[in-house]
């Protein structure tokens, strides 16, 4: 369920959604958002991702969208613009597959099971994506906000 709080969060974040993510679902961008940070942009994660879509510097320096400083990327434009330049770079790597896409944003490169293991010693099903509940999760918050986003 959307409360009023997240939809007044979420009209925050639609102008950068909208200017910085051409060409790519934006309830997708809002399903990864509400995943990644739940909407809070002061969300810091151990693996160094920062802000709405937890993007981190590293990650920010390699696609060159701008981003220069930890601080920059708790910018809520920069933020929405460095983790969509991101998704795009997965879209188009994988032909437009969300699926892969959205797998790719939260692991990197290694989205399928090859060996019938992950590194934390799970067990995973060979050429199934490692982290189907993650995009599993992001497709069922942008299916929500599909049907509920407010225009800008």
């Amino acid at each position: 369920m959307i409360t009023n709080n997240a939809i007044a969060i979420e009209k925050k974040i639609l102008k950068p959604v909208n200017k910085y993510c051409q060409g790519i679902k934006k309830e997708v961008v809002l399903g990864i958002i509400r995943i990644e940070s739940n909407f809070k942009n002061t969300r810091k994660h151990p693996n160094n991702g920062i802000g709405y879509m937890q993007v981190r510097l590293k990650t920010a320096k390699w696609i060159k969208c701008g981003a220069r400083k930890n601080r920059d990327l708790h910018i809520a434009w920069m933020n929405v613009k460095c983790g969509c330049e991101y998704f795009k770079q997965g879209l188009n790597r994988f032909d437009g597959d969300y699926k892969k896409a959205i797998a790719a944003y939260n692991a990197g490169d290694a989205i399928n099971c090859i060996t019938g293991r992950l590194n934390n010693g799970k067990r995973c099903k060979i050429g199934k994506l490692i982290n189907q509940e993650y995009v599993d999760s992001v497709l069922a918050y942008a299916q929500g906000y599909r049907c509920s986003t407010p225009k800008i």
